[in-house]
Formats: C-alpha cells, structure tokens, sequence
C-alpha cells in the first residue's frame, strides 16, 4: 500500500511544474515560456529542497524515523488532494487556450484572458508543490537534510532501489493507485 501511495506521489509531483516550460526533476509540461531560475531552468532556491523521491528512495539511508514518515506522508497526501482539482481545471482551462490559439485570427483579448487563468492555475500547482517541498523539509534534521542535497547532488539512488516501479512517467493528472 505505501509503495502504491509513493509511486503516485512520484507521478504526480513529476507532472506538476515548477516553472512555465520546465518541471523540477525532469519531464516536460505545456507551460507557455521559461522563467529565469537555475541552470536547468529551476529557481535558485530549489537547491535548497529536496524533492519527494530523494528521501522516498533513500528513507533507509537518511534513517527516517517512523514519526518523520508519517509526516511526509501525511504532506504528500494533503498536496495530492490540493492538486487533483486544481489539474482538472487547468486541463479544461488549457484545453480552451489551444481552441483560441488554433483559430484562424485570434481574438487577442480572449486569448489573454485565458492564458491569465492559465497561469493563475498554475500559480496554484506551483504554490502546492513548493508546499510539500518545505514540509518535507521541515521533517528532516539538520543532518539528514545535508544527506538529502549530497544524495540529490550525486544522483544516485540509493539503496532502496526505486525508480518508478515499472511504470512510466506520466499519466493523467492526479492519477491514483
């Protein structure tokens, strides 16, 4: 049950993005452009967090108390429920924009009316998930939190296998086990 619970924790936080045009941790989004941030497009700070599947991988390593599990679950559970309707409405929303872009002569005002609550609801994915990465965070010592940035730094692993089950990236949003 709690790798299921893991494994669409890990889809879900891969498709959501946090910038316009790139997600954390690899994988593409519709965003419309790219914001200033990192060299792989992130914000500066990102460095600084840690995401889910690093301590998800690592949780033996890290030596995460069941207390310090719970919590993390717990976090990831609350963004999960936060972000299916939010991925909904942004389908729909976006789903829309293309419509508008895809005509012949664009009627410019409806397009940048769409595209605000395009981006609005993105806001929205963003804030969420920048949420879940603090939470995670505040459950983790000092130490492990410098563990989680050598182990995210190093790319490896770690010795709980992982990866993604079998399953590839993706999917619908906020699809579940």
């Amino acid at each position: 049950m709690r790798t299921k619970f893991w494994l669409a924790l890990t889809v879900t936080v891969l498709l959501v993005p946090m910038t316009a045009d790139a997600q954390p941790y690899g994988g593409r989004s519709g965003g419309m452009g790219r914001s200033g941030g990192g060299m792989r497009g992130q914000p500066t700070f990102m460095a600084e967090l840690y995401p889910p599947e690093i301590i998800m991988r690592n949780q033996s390593e890290l030596g995460l108390s069941d207390s310090q599990k719970t919590g993390i679950m717990a976090a990831t559970r609350e963004t999960r429920d936060a972000l299916d309707p939010i991925q909904w409405e942004l389908q729909e929303k976006q789903q829309s924009l293309t419509a508008l872009v895809s005509a012949p002569t664009i009627d410019e005002a409806a397009l940048l009316a769409q595209a605000e609550e395009v981006m609005g609801l993105e806001m929205q994915l963003k804030k969420q998930h920048l949420l879940l990465l603090v939470r995670i965070k505040n459950q983790l010592t000092p130490e492990q939190q410098q563990k989680a940035k050598s182990l995210r730094g190093s790319g490896r692993r770690g010795s709980s296998g992982g990866g993604h089950g079998g399953r590839p990236r993706g999917g619908p949003p906020g699809g579940r086990p």
